[in-house]
C-alpha cells in the first residue's frame, strides 16, 4: 500500500500514515518513514535525475518468512501471511510438498498418533525433496526414537 501512495505521489509520511490507519495499521509513522527514506530524493539527488520509483510488485519473501509461515498454524496467520504462503507454495512444487509435509506431521503430533511416524517417514523418504534427504543422519536418529 505505501508503495502505491508514493507511485500515486503521495510522499508525505504523515498523510501515508493517516491513510493505512484508516485501513487497519497500527504502526507508528517513524516505520513508513523509515520504509521511505531510499526513495527521498535529497537537493543532490536533484542533479542526477528523477528518483526510483517504488515497486510495484511484492519483494520475493526471505527463506525465513516462508519457514515461519509454513510453521505457524494456519488459524494463526493473518490475511497477507496466508497469502504470501499460498503463493510461495504454489510456485514452487518442492515447497509444497514440504508443507504437505508439515501439515500431515503436525496433525499426527496435535492428535498424539506417534503410530503413524514411521509411515510418515516413509512417505518423506519417498519424495524428491534432496533438502530433507541429504541431512545426515535425520532419518536414522528420528527413527531411534520410534
Amino acid at each position: 500500500m505505501v508503495n502505491q501512495f508514493w507511485n500515486a505521489e503521495v510522499t508525505n509520511a504523515q498523510e501515508i500514515t493517516t491513510e493505512l490507519r484508516v485501513l487497519g495499521f497500527t504502526g507508528s509513522v517513524q516505520i513508513v518513514r523509515r520504509y521511505l527514506r531510499p526513495r527521498v530524493r535529497t537537493a543532490t539527488d536533484a542533479k542526477r535525475g528523477p528518483g526510483k520509483s517504488a515497486p510495484t510488485t511484492p519483494a520475493i519473501p526471505k527463506p525465513c518468512q516462508v519457514s515461519r509461515w509454513m510453521l505457524t498454524h494456519p488459524d494463526h496467520l493473518d490475511q497477507d501471511d496466508a497469502l504470501g504462503l499460498k503463493t510461495a507454495v504454489s510456485s514452487c512444487e518442492h515447497l509444497e510438498r514440504l508443507h504437505s509435509h508439515i501439515r500431515t506431521f503436525a496433525t499426527i503430533m496435535k492428535q498424539r498418533r506417534g503410530a503413524d511416524l514411521p509411515a510418515w517417514l516413509d512417505t518423506v523418504d519417498a519424495n524428491d525433496l534432496p533438502a530433507l534427504l541429504n541431512r545426515p543422519g535425520f532419518d536414522r536418529d528420528l527413527r531411534l526414537w520410534l
